[in-house]
């Protein structure tokens, strides 16, 4: 990778230290003459621009004590070389590594000594991560039998490494359960078990979601969400809830299994402040009717009419009983969304013979050949669907990561005023599944007005629907202009940005309450990530929300690698001149306080972001792990310690040092992305 001099030696001046190969070094006098001055009151001092890991020099694989690769390394040289690596190539900035926990252990082969398939080599499966309490929860991804040396979606490299093995039945792991010891910082969470995966190979634990609340007995209980999902093996998503007891970290109780009917991908969990026995799981519908077509599976729901084939985005499930607490054993569906029902953007929207979509054009950049002679792959659909929603801490919005419809908000009052037994009753008088507004339900055909007018009672609705104008345009039988208001509505980059999943993750930021009179004490600001897994890779937003009806873009956010023209010339080779493991660099999920983002970057590691200001967002720390993996989950801040679940090398555990440091809370409160409130 190529580095600025300038750069590099102003930076160093400033005693911040990037890597820069000895040839760029400056005469002494160069660099007095360019070291730079700290304005009083900036928190960062002399700021150097994001961290531009050098890539070329970042093993995928098992290194020696002198950080060379070498399969057959103890694990403890393993260790020590990538401890030196890090330090030689500047891999951590501003934050302390603490402790880098094996989740899947290595095999060796008997006859040529080679280790594989463990989180010291690379090449382990790990998932979600979740905390509550004491206990920590890891997923796995639970690979079927097909796939050899996966990348991170479980697609198979071209050319798997001599010696990887197959990730057979062994590799159906289910949960790996820890616990955290007294003295966190000096004393590693240690395993204490296992919950056993109710389904064989091919469904991942992608997400896990987790919460301490009274149980029956009055006494604490851990209700523990699993995400299941299939798309990786063309299996519907699954979810399963478990009671765990707190004190040994062990199940007490399952649930049935909710079969999705396509792929379960992201929940969040919402515990009801005015009632904590109320446990609701927001979960998404990732794959929709592109991908159910692409795995040769059925897209229409029982009892549903032409035009309305598919499946909810979007749908709250009540985990417990309301009255006790108790796990119930089986969840509870409130209410559903579907954004094309209410006249959104439908799903799988196609282009025309000329290229063009439905809202415009994507950027083709076909043609262009990176430097592993691949093309940039081109957007060929749009899904529509919800990759992943927050609700907030009030229960009566929901910030909605969707996909290539980009970002909107949803209202959900109706759920968080009303009981679950009123809801499921229809006491609580709102529709539970959102009106499909089109005549005899056939999706882009005439509005019809009366049910037009019953979409802002449904019990999960968009903001727009409440506006007294809107109200009016319905009632003037101004169709056009509410499907104009509807678009207008969503902060929506795609088309010309192409993309695959697109918004990925929506998380308020906290501490930031709008100050707008219609914004009910809601959030100013959410943090947006974008999720694309070829260059050019996706980056972040904050999107500012004071007109809920309307967001607006206010700052954007990326790493040099996130730039087209840089992540065209990306060493496909690693640092031995062999091919590399498949790898990206895409902006995941973030982790937010007032002033402070910490996002999970896959291979560009976890970046700490000053969000004090969002037009000016600045990178204030970096953690990027050897051997280069792909740091997936969301970030989760306990006790004064973050932990992340690498897809390829485990669990790590640092300490962040950096800018606003002591603003970071002291409680003993979890803090995690898509959980609230934090608990």
């Amino acid at each position: 990778m190529k580095y600025a001099s300038a750069l590099a030696t102003s930076i160093g001046a400033c005693g911040i230290a990037l890597f820069a190969p000895p040839s760029m070094a400056r005469p002494a006098a160069a660099q007095a003459a360019s070291a730079c001055e700290a304005q009083e009151g900036d928190v960062a001092g002399c700021q150097p621009a994001p961290f531009d890991a050098p890539l070329g020099q970042m093993p995928t694989r098992r290194i020696n004590e002198n950080g060379v690769m070498d399969r057959t390394a103890s694990d403890a040289a393993t260790r020590q070389g990538a401890t030196s690596l890090e330090k030689r190539l500047k891999l951590f900035r501003n934050f302390e590594r603490i402790h880098w926990i094996e989740v899947d252990p290595s095999e060796t082969d008997p006859k040529t000594g080679i280790k594989s398939g463990g989180s010291l080599d690379g090449d382990g499966d790990g998932r979600g991560l979740t905390i509550s309490g004491q206990c920590m929860f890891a997923g796995h991804r639970n690979a079927p039998q097909s796939k050899i040396d996966a990348g991170p979606m479980g697609s198979a490299t071209t050319s798997p490494a001599a010696g990887a093995r197959p990730m057979d039945e062994a590799r159906n792991h289910g949960i790996s359960i820890f616990r955290l010891q007294e003295d966190p910082a000096h004393k590693p969470p240690v395993l204490v078990g296992r919950i056993a995966p109710p389904l064989g190979p091919g469904y991942d634990d992608t997400l896990l979601s987790a919460a301490m609340i009274p149980g029956p007995d009055g006494k604490d209980q851990i209700i523990l969400m699993r995400d299941m999902s299939g798309l990786s093996s063309g299996r519907d998503g699954r979810m399963y809830v478990y009671t765990v007891d707190p004190q040994d970290c062990q199940v007490r109780a399952t649930s049935e299994g909710v079969a999705f009917g396509s792929d379960f991908h992201e929940p969040s969990a919402w515990v009801d402040p005015k009632n904590p026995k109320r446990m609701l799981i927001v979960a998404t519908t990732m794959s929709q009717d592109n991908e159910l077509a692409f795995l040769g599976r059925a897209t229409l729901r029982p009892g549903e009419g032409p035009g309305n084939a598919g499946y909810p985005d979007l749908r709250v499930f009540a985990i417990t009983d309301e009255r006790t607490g108790e796990m119930l054993k089986t969840p509870l569906n409130l209410a559903n969304f579907r954004l094309q029902d209410v006249g959104g953007p439908v799903t799988d929207d196609r282009p025309d013979d000329s290229g063009l979509f439905s809202d415009g054009r994507f950027a083709d950049w076909s043609d262009v050949k990176a430097s592993d002679g691949n093309t940039v792959s081109k957007t060929t659909n749009e899904g529509n669907g919800i990759h992943q929603a927050t609700m907030s801490d009030t229960g009566e919005r929901i910030y909605v990561a969707g996909g290539t419809a980009g970002f909107y908000i949803l209202n959900s009052a109706a759920i968080a005023r009303h009981s679950n037994a009123e809801i499921a009753s229809g006491a609580a008088k709102c529709n539970r599944n959102s009106t499909n507004i089109y005549v005899d339900d056939v999706v882009g055909s005439s509005i019809d007005q009366a049910k037009l007018r019953q979409v802002a009672n449904d019990c999960v609705h968009m903001v727009v629907n409440d506006d007294p104008g809107v109200k009016a345009l319905i009632d003037a039988g101004a169709f056009g202009r509410y499907l104009a208001i509807q678009d207008r509505s969503r902060w929506d980059p795609y088309p010309p940005r192409p993309v695959h999943t697109g918004t990925h993750s929506a998380i308020p930021v906290p501490g930031r309450p709008t100050l707008d009179k219609f914004g009910a004490g809601g959030p100013s600001l959410v943090f947006l990530t974008e999720e694309r897994f070829d260059c050019p890779y996706g980056h972040a937003f904050l999107v500012q929300t004071d007109s809920e009806a309307t967001p607006q873009i206010a700052g954007t956010f990326g790493l040099p690698i996130n730039v087209l023209n840089n992540c065209l010339k990306l060493n496909p080779n690693e640092p031995d001149g062999t091919p590399r493991r498949t790898r990206v660099y895409f902006s995941h999920a973030p982790t937010l306080f007032e002033n402070l983002a910490f996002v999970s970057w896959y291979a560009q590691g976890i970046r700490a972001i000053d969000i004090s200001n969002p037009a000016n967002m600045r990178e204030v720390g970096h953690a990027v792990p050897i051997p280069m993996g792909g740091a997936r989950s969301y970030p989760i801040y306990k006790d004064g310690l973050f932990y992340w679940m690498d897809f390829n090398t485990g669990i790590h555990v640092v300490r962040y040092t950096g800018p606003r440091a002591e603003e970071l809370p002291t409680d003993h409160l979890v803090y995690e992305g898509n959980s609230v409130p934090h608990r």
